[in-house]
């Protein structure tokens, strides 16, 4: 409905787990424009990354963590866009390009979008498309809501777990009780989730310590 009705704008509401990505990398394929995916932080940079590299078949620009290539797609950490937009540098260059060139404007999280710099940022892009994606996009606060439906539009979509669930989208989630009590070294000999950990989640100390005892568990 966002592709055909041609709205231009809207936020796309849908519960974690129940295919937010999915659902914007197929708007992005089915527009088929040149494409910048707003993104905070370096992780989920990385990992979106990944994510688009294994279902479009085509090379990914990355700008951030030390990357700057744009491509036809291209995911953009906010910090490294908004250093860089001003520079007379070949990296200024660059975002600047995206900036004017953009033909959809991605906005990935957009409740982690409202600091002075991604909204100035945001406020930079010449794009006709714009499309924020969140579990919480709106969380009563009017000037926050405000500032979010200035940038991506009004909702187009809510999207629930359950709904995913009920039509045979995804499976039904089964959560395991853990106590947390087994310091994290012990799982260091432990499989895949401990890699996972070791690679991707560095500086939470509870949730480190959750996850390897988990992985013990598990192990």
């Amino acid at each position: 409905d966002y592709i055909n009705a041609d709205f231009g704008a809207g936020i796309l509401y849908c519960d974690t787990g129940a295919g937010k990505t999915d659902i914007t990398m197929y708007i992005i394929w089915a527009l088929g424009v040149n494409t910048t995916v707003l993104i905070d932080g370096i992780q989920l940079l990385r990992q979106t990354q990944r994510r688009y590299e294994s279902t479009f078949r085509e090379e990914i620009g990355v700008i951030g963590d030390g990357s700057f290539e744009r491509k036809r797609i291209t995911l953009m950490s906010v910090d490294s866009g908004y250093d860089n937009m001003n520079k007379n540098t070949e990296k200024g260059e660059i975002v600047r390009g995206l900036l004017k060139d953009t033909e959809l404007c991605v906005g990935d999280e957009i409740h982690k979008l409202t600091s002075p710099t991604a909204v100035e940022l945001k406020t930079r892009f010449h794009s006709y498309y714009n499309l924020g994606a969140s579990a919480t996009p709106h969380k009563k606060c009017a000037a926050r809501d405000g500032l979010l439906t200035s940038m991506y539009g009004l909702p187009v979509a809510s999207i629930t777990s359950k709904q995913q669930h009920d039509a045979g989208r995804c499976a039904t989630m089964h959560v395991i009780s853990v106590p947390c009590r087994t310091p994290m070294e012990y799982a260091k000999s432990t499989a895949p989730i401990w890699i996972l950990n070791s690679k991707l989640i560095t500086k939470n100390a509870s949730r480190n310590a959750i996850i390897g005892n988990i992985a013990c568990v598990l192990g």
